[in-house]
């Protein structure tokens, strides 16, 4: 459990938005973006930028010389997928720790990923009911296919407390209630390092100056919604 946070050290996600995602980028610390129901500071803060940590708690997990993994990511699903997981590669070299960027089209990269031939792999999810249960329960549910948990899963998430709140969030009725367990769900992915969280992907619109569209977080376009003057 020591390594992840090694990793998370070890990634400068300012130089990522900078030179990576030329500013259209927003440093996240959670699974979930901040439109999206359930979100909360507290539960998105982000461990520091800290090299030297992190090759401390390499040290202390017994790799002082690091070791070496495979990323695999796609190169045509997300913005600057590829780039960014070579940004990373760099970054996780400089504390010893040597990754293989394995970019394949998505086509042929989900396929792998959900079969869990993976060592480590990149996923951005939205929330498409504009609420956290729905990547709570897809991302580090314990996987039940029958009951339709877990199913992007790729790390194999598994444990019995996340799930117990997951199952709650699913239940409760009363809204602040619900929050609130929620973000005691996102805190325990967090203090656990389920995952590593980067960005939140800024989507950019043009648009004429006698056209209006509200923008969703979803990235969907609601075509009733938008007035051509």
């Amino acid at each position: 459990m020591r390594r992840p946070f090694a990793y998370l050290r070890e990634i400068n996600i300012k130089t990522l938005q900078r030179a990576v995602m030329r500013g259209f980028s927003l440093p996240n610390g959670s699974i979930i973006s901040s439109e999206t129901n359930g979100w909360s500071a507290k539960a998105a803060e982000r461990l520091p930028y800290d090299p030297q940590a992190a090759k401390k708690l390499l040290a202390e997990a017994g790799y002082p010389n690091g070791f070496e993994f495979t990323l695999d990511c796609p190169n045509n699903r997300y913005i600057n997928d590829e780039a960014i997981g070579k940004a990373l590669a760099g970054m996780w070299a400089k504390i010893g720790v040597k990754v293989k960027v394995n970019a394949i089209p998505r086509a042929n990269y989900f396929p792998k990923v959900l079969r869990y031939d993976s060592s480590v792999g990149m996923v951005g999810w939205g929330a498409s009911t504009q609420d956290a249960l729905f990547p709570l329960q897809s991302l580090v549910e314990t996987v039940d296919v029958k009951k339709g948990n877990g199913l992007s899963n790729i790390g194999r998430v598994s444990d019995p407390e996340l799930d117990a709140l997951i199952e709650k969030i699913k239940q409760e009725e009363n809204f602040d209630k619900r929050n609130e367990l929620i973000e005691q769900a996102l805190l325990r992915v967090n203090k656990n390092i389920y995952v590593l969280p980067l960005h939140t992907q800024v989507i950019n619109w043009a648009l004429k100056k006698n056209i209006e569209a509200p923008l969703r977080a979803d990235d969907r376009l609601e075509l009733d919604k938008v007035i051509v003057k």
